[in-house]
């Protein structure tokens, strides 16, 4: 049909691969000549792509439009909207991650919860790179536009509740009448693609989209994470001031020369040992983060990772233990507000990076990483019950378990999916696409979840 045609101005390349994103990631270092041996033809440079996909149905009724890439990289959004507009044309609405908005007659509360839920779903697509749907993550690290468009069934569709159990191939799935509206959507888009005098490039690359027809701004949505940075920041100064004796912060100025001395020699005599700390655990992180590297990928299986995980959680249980019994021994030259506060401005320079790359992924680490650490050691911890009660909360939000319980929330996998581990997932990102997850994981997250345990153990 499409070679038919004679308005086309630029080619149409019809890519069709094995393997998802991995397929696609081979064809275009092939096609673009990176780190792989060149296509004997090749059509220019690739202005944008739309992946197409079709699950099992008799009859869909929307699309569903998902355009997140693995690193938090995102389309140009006017290629989003052209695809929505486009989509609305032909009577086939392209719903951003297959959700509805709520109608304008609801209740305010259905509709804040509605978008909320889209935000979600966004912030997970954009943090992790977790997107079930599509292979148009790959084409967005190489700054090539992209989107996948799903079929979306109709409610209630036997054929695709069959499929979605494993009873039914695609091979039995009798023709689709409305897969012709689909095809219109996708031509026209392409046309419009067509129609370009140059790369979309005038709209925004940074948004956040809490409905199908509404879009938050960078400069809206920033100055949170300016506010997560300032909240660290502040702790972290507040800290280092309290450190020490409490006749260290005096008053009175005929002792302000005697009291600096006294300061001076209170950093002199404890940093090492914090800055000790603080290496021990990021050396445990580096070794988490390079020796599965070190290994070939093919040893790596579900089984093997995570029996490689858990060695790893019982060996940081046994340096937090062994770290917290070398601080009771030298109780005078260690100070846990000073080891809280390396770990706070250490928080707060990760995620004040991350935010003006990937938003999402730094609201993720100040949840996961920052908001636990504030809160450790808040109140006085006087008793040995308090300091348990303190490791089993820090337990329960370490990234064994968040990994363990929270996986099919995070990859959005089905609940009772339990063959994919996330550790094997976000490695696998980091070996074939560059992801910032794993890495993120094991020198920000796990580092910083045993110094909170190891300040609660401190005296």
């Amino acid at each position: 049909h499409a070679r038919e045609q004679r308005y086309w101005a630029r080619d149409l390349v019809f890519v069709v691969t094995d393997r998802g994103e991995r397929g696609i990631e081979a064809w275009l270092r092939a096609y673009l000549g990176v780190g792989a041996a060149p296509l004997a033809v090749r059509s220019g440079q690739i202005q944008a792509a739309i992946s197409v996909e079709l699950p099992p149905a008799q009859r869909y009724d929307a699309l569903a439009l998902y355009f997140a890439g693995k690193g938090g990289q995102l389309c140009n959004l006017d290629f989003v909207n052209m695809v929505q507009h486009v989509s609305r044309v032909e009577r086939m609405p392209a719903l951003l991650h297959g959700l509805r908005d709520a109608p304008r007659s609801a209740h305010w509360w259905a509709r804040y919860r509605q978008a909320a839920r889209l935000l979600l779903r966004q912030a997970r697509a954009q943090a992790f790179g977790a997107d079930a749907h599509g292979v148009h993550a790959p084409f967005l690290r190489y700054r090539i536009d992209a989107v996948t468009v799903a079929g979306q069934p109709a409610g209630g569709d036997a054929a695709a509740q069959l499929a979605r159990q494993g009873l039914l191939a695609d091979a039995d799935v009798p023709p689709i009448p409305g897969v012709q509206r689909i095809g219109r959507t996708v031509e026209a888009s392409l046309r419009s693609l067509n129609n370009l005098l140059e790369h979309l490039h005038q709209s925004f690359f940074f948004y956040l989209l809490p409905a199908n027809q509404r879009y938050l701004s960078i400069g809206d949505y920033v100055p949170a994470s300016a506010l997560m940075v300032a909240s660290l920041l502040l702790q972290a100064m507040h800290l280092w001031w309290m450190q020490g004796a409490a006749s260290l912060r005096a008053d009175a100025p005929e002792t302000r020369i005697r009291r600096i001395n006294q300061s001076y020699a209170h950093l002199r005599l404890t940093m090492p040992a914090s800055v000790q700390i603080v290496v021990r655990v990021l050396a445990l992180g580096l070794g988490l983060l390079l020796a599965p590297q070190l290994a070939a990928w093919a040893v790596l299986s579900d089984t093997t990772t995570t029996a490689f995980l858990f060695t790893a959680a019982l060996a940081s249980c046994s340096l937090v233990l062994h770290t917290a019994d070398q601080c009771w021994a030298q109780r005078g030259q260690v100070d846990w507000r000073q080891l809280k506060s390396l770990a706070a401005a250490l928080v707060a320079a990760v995620v004040a990076c991350l935010a003006v790359m990937n938003f999402s992924l730094a609201v993720l680490v100040y949840v996961v990483a920052g908001l636990p650490l504030l809160v450790t050691r808040a109140a006085a911890v006087r008793t040995r019950a308090q300091r348990v009660a303190g490791v089993l909360l820090l337990l329960a939000v370490s990234p064994v378990c968040t990994m363990t319980l929270g996986r099919n929330v995070a990859l959005g996998l089905h609940p009772l999916d339990m063959a994919a581990s996330p550790f094997r997932v976000f490695l696998g990102d980091l070996h074939h696409f560059g992801s910032l997850v794993y890495p993120l994981v094991c020198l920000v997250y796990w580092p910083v979840n045993l110094l909170s345990m190891v300040i609660v153990l401190m005296p």
